[in-house]
């Protein structure tokens, strides 16, 4: 298996440098029943195929984990990540069914992203984001309809 993990980390950058420096949230939405035209944004920036994983990109950082940062610049506030992954933990049948899956460390290897975590903190650290921004840049399924505001 090649390892394209520099890739990844370039397509991000690029990105970035695109959108300028507003958070961008992508997601691999499952909104269609055919799996061949479902968003392929995730895996592109990623590797990772989930329907159910999220990608938040923070140009201007965003502090996590502050009980490990007792010492130092960061003290309290949390080591400054840009890139983190959100994925769905192992169920205990998907355990018993297919034996471990890969865990946070290798898929964190396997993409570069900053942070790889449960799926449950995502509601929490975006909100942390969202307090220090005017923009929310987020990937859809499809086009809105332009006579309509966002909903």
């Amino acid at each position: 298996m090649q390892n394209n993990t520099h890739l990844y980390r370039q397509r991000r950058k690029n990105l970035i440098a695109r959108t300028g420096d507003a958070p961008i949230l992508i997601s691999a939405s499952e909104m269609s029943p055919d799996t061949s035209l479902r968003d392929k944004n995730l895996a592109y920036l990623t590797g990772v195929h989930s329907t159910s994983a999220y990608l938040l990109l923070v140009p201007q950082g965003i502090g996590v984990e502050p009980i490990e940062t007792s010492g130092g610049p960061e003290l309290m506030q949390g080591h400054k990540v840009h890139e983190i992954l959100f994925v769905e933990a192992t169920s205990p049948e998907e355990l018993f069914m297919s034996g471990p899956g890969k865990t946070y460390e290798s898929i964190q290897e396997s993409t570069g992203v900053d942070r790889v975590y449960d799926l449950s903190k995502l509601n929490r650290l975006l909100q942390a984001v969202l307090m220090r921004t005017d923009a929310l840049w987020v990937n859809t399924p499809s086009a809105p309809p332009l006579a309509q505001p966002f909903s």
